[in-house]
């Protein structure tokens, strides 16, 4: 309903539209003088009797019904009704520690006063309240605050300028604390209508295969409107649906069960829940009977709200896993889950049901309450700005030239904060499994990041997510929190990369003359990804320096969510996984949540909390998780070895580029220790101390001898299915020149004398030892894991760092490998070792006279 004004409030947007709201400067800004409390009162009430009135249910009035005649008549004021009684609500008091009471005040405003604590001096309350501006800098932009000069503490809103490109078809501007359940349903067409008109990239479907065709339907859709659409209140056959195929292209039927041609269909994103609470499903028993009809009274809530809202929306069809899939044909089941990216990359869009724990929870699509309600302000065009009936769109030929301001509390509530149940983002404070259950199942995942468009139904406003935007009910336009403060997967290089980014733009060489088989695996897949396969190009190369971080964040938010069967951790993530694939390391294979254009540096992974992490238990031959070596075999977060800045490497690579065209560069790993110049290539040929000495020698040999002579020589996977990207029954990797060293693991407190160091002994409480001495610190995949298992353990020397917490030495880390009791592996010529953790700061000494060796990891 839109709002009414009296004749006082009605000059508030015209004060609104005259103040700066670019550049603020509160020595620019002016004040409005509105009723007195009294009057604002008078007011209130009578906005409440006309909206009781509206609604069928209006009762006595007002107690001063003659002051409501003398004033504006019988509507009463909305805004007016908004601070009154948004005032006295215990709620607004966090606002009032914001602005006490000791600020300074403008010379020519009265003596603070509070006309609702002082009833016994009726002057207080005929006194006309005077309102201004108020502004704070968050980040790059302001936001602003409307608040009551003469007492803080009576009222303060947030005030929005609306933009101009946010223009509504169907939902009007709103009154405060406006109850119509229909609110939620118009804001969502507007959405919709809003993508499909002006986002270009959501147009686009996210590829996940090197198929360029756009007509794709699930083999299995649901028909909301079979049998109408439940327009009678007294029938519920009208509600039915029921299972309809897609035809198979080699066969002309005439069947009403087949769709002949690519429809725009829904999906559902929900919770199955607990097993007590199982959805409804589709089995190979009652298949046939699905096709035929699925009563509508016998889904769960969360189904039926999800059908209804498609109807709503005007869509026929909807895609819900549990009644779509045949649950107990494990062929179908498999054949449907690799299916699982392009069902949803091609939706319209897809529903989440967010807040709802299991499939009775439905879709909360309850109206702001009113704490979290918001007011709409704008200036009536006049006559000659309406919009003209003579187009013949007059729906959208909606006039939007007079400026438009919305008032609204809870400015914290951003995007982030509402989807993942927090007060923070899921960077800072973790979500939160009791507001968004959703946010933790992993399947969920895939179903948020491959769909184009995404409606959230949260605990406390409705959310909408897609290509270029996220937005809330209170800020259907845009939330500017989520592109830049609290930016997580979508953060923006210039974001990023801050001084650096400038440094690229500006310097920015179309091409990068390397010859691409000099460089890393990555290197290779972005030259392969460059116009002419042959050069590297700024734009590559940033590319793929910057997906393989990305896909380590999707890696991190999956690691922490959880799964009802073990044996799906790969089969989740299948969808993300041929998504990456196609979009972003088209040379590089999957190797089981790793991939192969980084693997050396992949398998250094770690787990971000050990206490907390599992892994399962050993199971028979058919039940297969992942390999040891994966991060999909451990149930908990986990992070990688994180690689260099992008920026950074792009300046090593132009750096290469440079000294090859100038022909001094020498690769270390090409250079005998005795050929080596004491010239330092990150220096220009300059010294890099005053005695000529390289500073980096030390490690350059480390690197070249011990973690740059291993090499991956056969990765060996066995897909369970035919998805390569899925669920496995076996993976083995064999690694050629690998130096491993014996070492036992303690966990009591171990002292060693040494006379050189200051306090003459060194400490250890645990990590690793040979003969009695420590050799390095440990880090195992879960914890007790090492000590309950049993077998040898063996360090598998990976990369070279340097140590500079005690001899400024370089020191060695790697992998921490158990030996399996089958020792050798069906050949009879390989050592079968599997992952327990990793470790670090082991001297190079201890790899002397330690010979390389072919092994298999499993």
């Amino acid at each position: 309903m839109p709002p009414k004004l009296c004749s006082i409030c009605a000059i508030v947007p015209h004060w609104l539209a005259s103040l700066d709201w670019d550049d603020y400067s509160y020595l620019n800004d002016t004040t409005i003088t509105l009723r007195s409390w009294r009057g604002m009162q008078v007011q209130a009430e009578a906005a409440v009797a006309e909206k009781k009135k509206s609604r069928g249910i209006y009762g006595c009035g007002s107690r001063n019904g003659e002051e409501e005649d003398q004033e504006d008549g019988e509507g009463g004021c909305d805004l007016c009704f908004m601070i009154v009684h948004y005032s006295y609500r215990e709620s607004r008091c966090k606002f009032t520690s914001m602005f006490p009471a000791a600020r300074s005040r403008p010379y020519y405003l009265p003596p603070e006063m509070d006309p609702r604590e002082h009833k016994d001096d009726e002057r207080y309350q005929d006194v006309p309240l005077v309102f201004g501006r108020e502004a704070t800098k968050q980040g790059r932009c302001w936001e602003y605050r409307m608040v009551c000069l003469s007492n803080r503490s009576v009222w303060g809103a947030e005030v929005v300028k609306v933009p101009g490109n946010w223009r509504p078809k169907y939902l009007p501007p709103m009154a405060y604390n406006d109850q119509n359940p229909e609110n939620n349903v118009l804001l969502l067409k507007d959405w919709l209508e809003n993508c499909r008109r002006n986002h270009k990239r959501c147009r686009e479907i996210k590829k996940t295969t090197t198929d360029t065709g756009t007509d794709f339907l699930p083999t299995r859709l649901l028909d909301v409107q079979a049998f109408g659409t439940g327009s009678e209140p007294s029938s519920h056959l009208g509600d039915d649906v029921r299972l309809v195929c897609l035809s198979p292209p080699t066969m002309v039927s005439k069947s009403a069960d087949t769709i002949k041609s690519p429809q725009p269909y829904f999906t559902l994103s929900h919770c199955w829940g607990p097993p007590e609470k199982r959805p409804t499903t589709t089995t190979k028993a009652n298949l046939s009977q699905r096709m035929e009809r699925i009563p509508f009274l016998e889904l769960p809530r969360t189904f039926q709200d999800a059908i209804e809202m498609t109807r709503k929306l005007g869509h026929r069809y909807l895609w819900i896993d549990s009644l779509c899939i045949i649950q107990d044909d494990e062929q179908d089941w498999a054949r449907e889950a690799s299916l699982m990216a392009k069902v949803y990359s091609h939706a319209s869009c897809t529903l989440s049901a967010l807040s709802s724990r299991d499939s009775s929870g439905g879709l909360h699509l309850e109206p702001l309450d009113e704490d979290r309600s918001y007011m709409d302000l704008s200036i009536t065009p006049s006559p000659a700005e309406q919009p003209s009936t003579e187009s013949g769109d007059t729906e959208n030929n909606r006039a939007f030239t007079s400026p438009r301001f919305r008032l609204l509390y809870y400015s914290n509530e951003d995007w982030h904060t509402l989807y993942n149940g927090t007060n923070r983002t899921m960077h800072m404070g973790g979500p939160s499994d009791d507001i968004s259950p959703l946010r933790s199942r992993a399947w969920t995942l895939q179903e948020r990041e491959l769909s184009r468009r995404i409606i959230h139904f949260a605990r406390k406003q409705v959310l909408w997510e897609c290509a270029e935007l996220k937005a809330t009910a209170q800020r259907p336009w845009h939330d500017h929190s989520s592109s830049y403060y609290y930016a997580g997967l979508d953060s923006l290089p210039q974001h990023e990369w801050k001084e650096e980014w400038s440094e690229i733009e500006v310097e920015s060489i179309q091409s990068l003359s390397l010859p691409v088989q000099d460089g890393d695996d990555l290197v290779q897949a972005a030259a392969a990804a460059a116009a002419n396969g042959t050069t590297l190009t700024v734009s590559s190369l940033l590319k793929a320096y910057t997906s393989e971080r990305e896909w380590w964040a999707v890696v991190f938010d999956y690691s922490q969510r959880s799964l009802t069967k073990d044996t799906d951790k790969l089969a989740a993530l299948s969808g993300m996984a041929q998504f990456y694939q196609r979009n972003h390391f088209p040379c590089a294979r999957y190797v089981a949540g790793l991939w192969s254009s980084r693997l050396k540096e992949e398998l250094f992974w770690e787990v971000e909390d050990k206490s907390r992490a599992t892994r399962p238990a050993p199971a028979p031959a058919d039940i297969y998780v992942a390999p040891s070596w994966s991060w999909a075999s451990v149930k908990g977060g986990v992070i990688s070895f994180k690689p260099k800045i992008p920026v950074r490497r792009l300046r090593e690579m132009r750096k290469k580029q440079m000294l090859m065209m100038a022909g001094t560069w020498r690769d270390a790993a090409d250079t005998r220790p005795e050929e080596k110049d004491n010239t330092d290539p990150r220096k220009d040929g300059k010294d890099s101390r005053k005695d000529g000495k390289d500073t980096w020698k030390d490690i350059k040999d480390a690197r070249r001898v011990i973690t740059d002579g291993w090499q991956v020589e056969e990765i060996n996977l066995f897909p369970k299915y035919d998805d390569p990207y899925g669920a496995l029954k076996g993976a083995n990797l064999i690694i050629g020149g690998a130096r491993l060293v014996e070492v036992e693991l303690f966990t009591e407190t171990l002292i060693e004398p040494d006379p050189e160091y200051m306090y003459g002994s060194h400490y250890y409480y645990g990590g690793l030892k040979i003969d009695g001495r420590w050799v390095a610190n440990y880090s195992l995949d879960v914890e007790g894991e090492a000590e309950r298992s049993g077998g040898r353990l063996w360090c598998l020397g990976m990369v070279a760092q340097r140590d500079y917490s005690k001899l400024r030495k370089p020191v060695i880390g790697g992998l921490l490998l158990r030996e399996e009791e089958e020792k050798l592996d069906a050949d009879g010529d390989l050592c079968i070792y599997s992952r327990v953790g990793t470790f670090r700061h082991m001297r190079v000494e201890t790899f002397d006279g330690v010979e390389p060796r072919r092994i298999k990891l499993v």
